[in-house]
Order: C-alpha cells, then sequence, then structure tokens
C-alpha cells in the first residue's frame, strides 16, 4: 500500500493508524501484516519522524487483517533525493539561475560551455594524443 492507498484503507474501515500495528512477514521482502486493536494495543504503523515502519507485539491468537508492501529503500532514496533538492534550492547561485533564465533557451549556459570544453579535449586527446589545459578556444567557449 501506499501513503495514500494506507489512508484511505485506515480511513474506509474507521481505523486510527495509532491503533493499528504491524509485523513483518517472514520471507517477504518489504511485506508487513497489520492487525488492529483497542487503544493502546499496539505501536501504530509509523513514526512520524522516521522512515521505518513501526512494529508492534502480538497478543496470542492475534489475526492479521491485511498485508502491506513498504518500499523502504525507494522510499529512503526518495526522502534524500527532496532533502538534496531542498538543500540545492537553498544554496543554488541565484545569478547563475537568472541568467538562465535571461537569454529564453531552457538550459544552464554554463553547464552547456562545459560540456562542451570536454568534448573538445576529448576530440584532442584521440586525435593527437595529449591534452592542453590552457585551451586555445577560451574565448569562444566563454561566449
Amino acid at each position: 500500500m501506499s501513503g495514500v492507498a494506507r489512508l484511505d484503507w485506515l480511513e474506509a474501515r474507521g481505523f486510527r493508524q495509532h491503533d493499528c500495528g504491524l509485523t513483518v512477514v517472514p520471507h517477504a521482502r518489504d511485506m508487513y501484516a497489520i492487525y488492529h486493536g483497542a487503544t493502546g494495543e499496539f505501536a501504530g504503523i509509523a513514526h512520524s519522524d522516521s522512515t521505518d515502519g513501526r512494529l508492534s507485539s502480538l497478543p496470542r491468537g492475534a489475526a492479521p487483517l491485511a498485508c502491506m508492501v513498504f518500499n523502504k529503500d525507494g522510499y529512503k532514496k526518495h526522502c534524500k533525493d527532496w532533502r538534496e533538492y531542498r538543500e540545492w534550492l537553498a544554496e543554488r547561485n541565484e545569478t547563475r539561475f537568472a541568467g538562465t533564465l535571461a537569454h529564453g533557451q531552457g538550459y544552464d549556459a554554463k553547464n552547456l560551455m562545459h560540456a562542451f570544453r570536454l568534448l573538445d579535449s576529448v576530440e584532442e586527446i584521440a586525435r593527437f594524443g595529449r591534452l592542453t589545459v590552457r585551451t586555445p578556444n577560451r574565448d569562444w567557449l566563454l561566449r
């Protein structure tokens, strides 16, 4: 179940996630069994500040209501990518970004200049077997 599907599933049954419990399904990666009980009987499904599910101890004879797949690795990657994107937004070079918007072509001119510089270097190595660090076409690249 995705986060939305999980919330919809809980709402359709009138359950609160705090009154549910999870256990690992043996030999099934990222698969959890969901249980429901009285308030305080289980630990809940999720931590509010974690990328992990919250596992519960079960009373004897408890029967699962459903199974849930939680792609923990995928979710952790999503959280890491989102955090890095937010850091990039906070730290990006606004002047460079404004220049990208100003020329109206929809690409980062500095990044493209470096791509051309690297392609020229590769061609020089392939043709002549050498690399000139101070490139003779510097002015062309900067234009």
